[in-house]
């Protein structure tokens, strides 16, 4: 029994390892921890498949020849963990009978192979030795992105001494049980000393004993009054709340960007979309545009981002290759590196599950729930919370469609009925929604209950990064990047630039770093002035000429002035030419809005609005059209806004366009 429990083992590893080395030639952007826990779950579910595959064979020994069956059994567990992986882990009973359709399958077709191998194939030692051999190889490589020489060292310590192992095992002519285990052992080790260490390239030395840390929060599509902080008396939002009491409320604050990947990239920049060249979806910021990730790993610290939705990962956009760990797996299974979903068996099952509609639900690959991120994102701060960082934690749930866990929900809007769902919603199902009072406000409930999810979830993080805070310095920083038009001006989970999607909210919170009073600050201020203010307060400086300013003098009340006019814009799908922009002030919102073309005829004159905000917060009353001019100066803003970089526009397959659709990006 002993032999078959390590031969298939053995071939298990091996198998398992050989897809690693396959995938990880492809497998750009994954942070080191995550490599190394792969590796760890491979050990993992080789050992499992070889003990079950072992056992098994045994049994059927009496029948069947024992080593054969032994390679089969394992390569047939590897068939059924593949295709239950591939369905996401769901448990149903057509993910099972799927599975043991393939497990069967590769059972008879590699026991019927197996009988043609020379027989010393099938003895254990084999195999098991060129499994940790695979193993050691692989971990002495991996190793070698560790944060210092010490992780390296580790590992190509445990191969020498794991070889030296192997080598002696064969000269003393052992059958290699011993030899192998105490190997196999040492590399596990190694393995999990190294899965512990900080992930990647090394930061520069601090030029600070103890600067402090920054944790940035983007919640995405929020609105600023479905927060408790901005008079919201039926929010549900304790931790934004919280911060806003003891740090920094900014009432008025405008995004630059109507989508996701824009308005992240102008936060990470204090550049306006035409000045980094992102002004859509699915476009990648040019290699020559630095980020807060860069001028801050150049400072010393650590940087990570966690991000939750199909507009914020690797392939969508050129923020991962700024971070030193960027976690975008938006996957239900996380042991497969994700390139593996890349391979075209795996692509091939997944275009399957999609056509007879047994993928992981509707919307499970186009973002993760907020609990998945920040249990990631807490893992990585209790590993790497003591040492300065710049940190930022995306949570997508308050984007349509609505999935809150049950306990956010209230009765009532159970009751209700609302599928949560609006952009994969027949017209027929949207009139519903809409000519209901009670569905209306009972999908306003499940936003605002995702918003409430989202808000505990930041709790959770935040209690977390205050504990591991070295000294308790930390800078909290809370925002969105876009709102979400909920029935006003007649537009229903819209992106338009009326203020419902326009303004978003801004906390930033330097209690437990400068000490600094709170405050309510009532001016305008801009997204795009948040790179430039982190800087500052951090006393870092940049030759970049921003487009945004700093807010450090209304952060400290040494000024009451705003940041300055704000544009934003909402570019076409299909064509670099604006649909919308705006340029607002604190008491001016002036709009223009470009009549459709199918972007081979020229640009049409624009429609106009203009609203005074003190008088008219709804924009309800469109002054030009009762004759009123247009302030001095509003029209050469916005016509000065061409872009003036260009970046790389990707090609998106069907599945990017579907994913596009199916959340409003694109009609």
């Amino acid at each position: 029994m002993k032999d078959r429990i390590l031969l298939s083992t053995g071939v298990a590893l091996c198998l398992l390892i050989g897809e690693w080395w396959l995938i990880s030639l492809e497998a750009k952007g994954l942070s080191q921890i995550d490599i190394n826990k792969t590796l760890l779950a491979l050990v993992a579910a080789g050992s499992v498949i070889g003990l079950a595959s072992g056992i098994l064979a045994t049994w059927l020994s009496r029948r069947l020849e024992g080593s054969r069956c032994a390679i089969a059994l394992a390569v047939a567990g590897l068939a059924f963990l593949e295709m239950f992986a591939a369905q996401g882990a769901t448990l149903t009973g057509t993910a099972i009978v799927a599975s043991l359709a393939s497990g069967i399958l590769g059972l008879i077709l590699v026991y019927s192979l197996a009988a043609k191998l020379p027989g010393c194939l099938l003895e254990y030692r084999y195999w098991w030795w060129i499994a940790i051999a695979g193993f050691g190889i692989t971990v002495a490589l991996s190793a070698g992105a560790a944060l210092d020489t010490a992780g390296t060292v580790t590992a190509l310590v445990a191969v020498a001494i794991s070889a030296a192992v192997v080598v002696w095992g064969f000269r003393i002519r052992t059958r290699g049980f011993l030899p192998s285990a105490i190997g196999f052992i040492i590399l596990l080790t190694a393995n999990t000393i190294i899965v512990f260490r900080v992930p990647l390239i090394s930061a520069k030395s601090a030029s600070d004993t103890n600067p402090p840390s920054i944790l940035l929060f983007t919640i995405d599509t929020l609105r600023a009054d479905h927060v408790g902080a901005y008079g919201n008396p039926n929010a549900r939002t304790p931790n934004l709340d919280s911060l806003a009491k003891q740090g920094v409320l900014f009432k008025q604050t405008v995004t630059a960007n109507a989508y996701t990947g824009p308005s992240h990239t102008s936060i990470m920049t204090g550049l306006l979309p035409g000045n980094h060249g992102v002004v859509k979806n699915e476009m990648r910021i040019p290699p020559g545009v630095p980020t807060l990730a860069d001028w801050l790993f150049d400072e010393g610290y650590i940087t990570a981002a966690f991000v939750s939705g199909f507009t914020t990962r690797d392939s969508a956009c050129g923020l991962p290759s700024r971070f030193q760990v960027y976690d975008d797996d938006i996957r239900a299974v996380r042991w497969l590196p994700k390139a593996g979903f890349e391979i075209p068996a795996l692509t091939f099952v997944e275009k399957f599950q999609k056509f007879t509609g047994l993928h992981r639900g509707d919307f499970g690959q186009f973002y993760r729930q907020a609990a998945e991120t920040a249990d990631i994102a807490i893992d990585w701060l209790e590993q790497n919370g003591d040492r300065p960082y710049f940190v930022w934690v995306h949570l997508y749930d308050p984007h349509s469609p609505y999935r809150p866990p049950e306990n956010f929900v209230k009765p009532s809007t159970k009751r209700a009925g609302a599928s949560g769902v609006w952009y994969r919603a027949s017209y027929r199902e949207r009139g519903e929604i809409v000519n209901s009072p009670e569905k209306m406000a009972a999908m306003i409930d499940l936003y605002d209950a995702e918003i409430a999810y989202a808000d505990h979830e930041l709790g959770r993080i935040l209690d977390v990064a205050r504990r591991k805070a070295a000294k308790g310095r930390l800078i909290v920083i809370a925002t969105s990047d876009h709102g979400e038009s909920l029935g006003e001006h007649d537009l229903y989970w819209e992106r338009d630039l009326y203020d419902d999607t326009a303004l978003v909210p801004l906390i930033i919170d330097t209690q437990d770093s400068e000490g600094l009073p709170a405050r309510t600050v009532d001016a305008q201020v801009r997204l795009i002035d948040l790179a430039p203010t982190i800087l500052d307060l951090l006393g870092v400086e940049s030759s970049v000429r921003f487009d945004g300013h700093s807010l450090a003098g209304l952060i400290k009340g040494t000024t009451a002035e705003s940041s300055g006019p704000a544009v934003s814009e909402k570019f076409r799908t299909k064509a670099l030419f604006p649909e919308i922009r705006i340029v607002r002030t604190n008491d001016w919102k002036y709009l223009q809005r470009f009549p459709g073309s199918d972007g081979s005829s020229p640009i049409r004159a624009p429609v106009k609005e203009l609203y005074h905000l003190p008088t008219d917060k709804r924009e309800e009353s469109n002054l030009i059209e009762a004759g009123k001019a247009v302030p001095e100066g509003f029209d050469s803003i916005l016509e000065a806004q061409t872009p003036k970089v260009e970046a790389e526009e990707l090609d998106l397959n069907k599945e990017d366009l579907d994913s596009l659709k199916s959340l409003g990006y694109i009609q």
